[in-house]
C-alpha cells in the first residue's frame, strides 16, 4: 500500500480509499435496487458520524474528549454539521460504512512504526471517504463537493478561550524564565515579555510578569515545554537510558548533544501547532509570537556580571565539539555547564560529558 501525507502528522492509503469507495458503491447500489431515496451527503454524514462514533475502539484515542459530530465544509461556502445524536441510520446502511472503516482501520497497524501508533485518528478515516467521494457518483440531486470533513470534540473540562489560553502560556513562560538557558538555544540571553496570539482575527495578548492562570493549567503548559525539548532532541525514558552500557550511553548522549537545542521561536510555534490539534481543549491559535528583550550575557537582566566570575572561566574538553569555556553552570537535578566552544558554537551539557582541560 501506498502511504499519503496529510499533514501533521496524520496519513492515508490508496488501499483504504479504495475500501471507502467500495462502502460509497455498494450504498449507492443499495439504494437504487431497494427503491430507497438517492443517496447524498445530508444522509451520507449521519452514516459517516455514527460509524465512527461506534467504532471508538479502532480509532486513536482522544484524551477526556468524545466525538460528537462532524463538520463538513462544500465547495462554494456551504457547510454541514451533524451531531452523534442525529436519526438513527438504517441497520444496513451502516453495517457496510463500519465495515469499511474497521478494515481502513486495521490497515494502519502496517505503517505503526512510521506513526509511532497502530490506529488511525478520526481526521484519518473521514478523510479517506472524502477523496473516495470525489470518485462515485451519488445521487442525481447531489452535486455539491465535499471541501473538508472534520471531527468535532467535547472535552471533559471544556474548552479554554484565546485569552485565557494566552495568558496560561505567558505565566508558563514566566515560571519557566530561568530555565529557558538550559531548554532553548540562547534562552539565556532573552527575557520573556509578551505573548501575542491572533486568534479569530483578533489580537490577544498577556504579559508575563503578570498575567495570571491556574496553576494546574501552568503545570500542564510547562510539561508541553519539556516534552517538545525531549521530541527535539530524540532522548529516551530515562528507564532505558540508565539500562544502557557505559558505551552506549556515552554514544547516546553524543547523539542526543549533537542534535542541539530549539530555538525559542521554534519551540513557541510548536507549541501552537500541537495546541491546535485539540480544538476541543484549546481555542486554535492562527499565530503565536513570543515578545522579548535582552539579557546581558550572564543572563541576569538590568544587572551586571557579578565579580565574581570574571576570570574564572573553567576550560573543558567535549569528545566532539572539541575545548571550549564554561560559562556558566546549572544545579538542575545533575550539573550542567553552558559552554561556549572555541570555534563559537554554544551548547548546554550535562558536566559529566566533558572533562577539564
Amino acid at each position: 500500500m501506498s502511504w499519503q501525507a496529510l499533514g501533521d502528522g496524520e496519513l492515508t492509503g490508496n488501499a483504504s480509499v479504495t475500501l471507502a469507495k467500495g462502502a460509497l458503491e455498494s450504498l449507492v447500489r443499495l439504494r437504487a435496487e431497494g427503491g430507497r431515496a438517492p443517496l447524498g451527503w445530508d444522509d451520507l454524514a449521519v452514516l459517516l458520524t455514527q460509524a465512527v462514533s461506534r467504532s471508538s475502539r479502532e480509532l486513536v484515542v482522544r484524551k477526556e474528549a468524545k466525538l460528537v459530530g462532524l463538520d463538513i465544509a462544500f465547495e462554494g461556502g456551504a457547510s454541514l454539521a451533524t451531531t452523534v445524536d442525529d436519526a438513527k441510520p438504517v441497520a444496513d446502511e451502516l453495517a457496510i460504512v463500519r465495515d469499511a472503516v474497521k478494515k481502513t482501520a486495521a490497515s494502519y497497524k502496517d505503517v505503526g512504526e512510521r506513526l509511532g501508533r497502530k490506529r488511525p485518528t478520526a481526521h484519518e478515516v473521514v478523510e479517506t471517504f472524502r477523496l473516495a467521494s470525489a470518485d462515485v457518483t451519488l445521487g442525481e440531486a447531489e452535486t455539491r463537493k465535499v471541501a473538508s470533513i472534520m471531527p468535532r470534540f467535547e472535552h471533559e473540562r471544556g474548552q479554554i478561550d484565546a485569552e485565557e489560553l494566552v495568558a496560561i502560556i505567558a505565566a508558563a513562560m514566566r515560571r519557566n524564565e530561568r530555565r529557558l538557558g538550559l531548554i532553548v538555544e540562547d534562552g539565556a540571553s532573552m527575557s520573556p515579555d509578551a505573548v501575542v496570539a491572533t486568534a479569530d482575527g483578533k489580537t490577544v495578548r498577556a504579559e508575563v510578569s503578570e498575567a495570571p492562570a491556574q496553576r494546574e493549567l501552568v503545570d500542564e503548559m510547562s510539561d508541553r515545554f519539556e516534552a517538545l525539548v525531549r521530541a527535539h532532541r530524540q532522548e529516551q525514558p530515562d528507564k532505558i537510558v540508565n539500562a544502557m552500557g557505559p558505551q552506549d550511553r556515552e554514544r547516546y548522549q553524543r547523539n542526543v548533544d549533537g542534535r542541539g537545542l530549539p530555538t525559542l521561536d521554534a519551540l513557541v510555534e510548536q507549541i501552537r501547532r500541537e495546541l491546535a490539534k485539540t480544538p476541543e481543549r484549546y481555542a486554535v491559535l492562527t499565530t503565536l509570537k513570543l515578545e522579548t528583550s535582552e539579557r546581558s550575557a550572564f543572563g541576569l537582566p538590568s544587572r551586571p556580571k557579578p565579580q565574581k566570575f570574571v576570570d574564572s572561566r573553567v576550560r573543558v574538553r567535549h569528545s566532539k565539539f572539541g575545548d571550549g569555556y564554561v560559562e556558566r553552570t546549572f544545579e538542575d537535578g545533575e550539573k550542567k555547564y553552558e559552554v561556549v566552544f572555541d570555534g563559537g558554537k554554544k551548547m548546554t551539557l550535562m558536566a559529566r560529558f566533558l572533562e577539564e582541560v
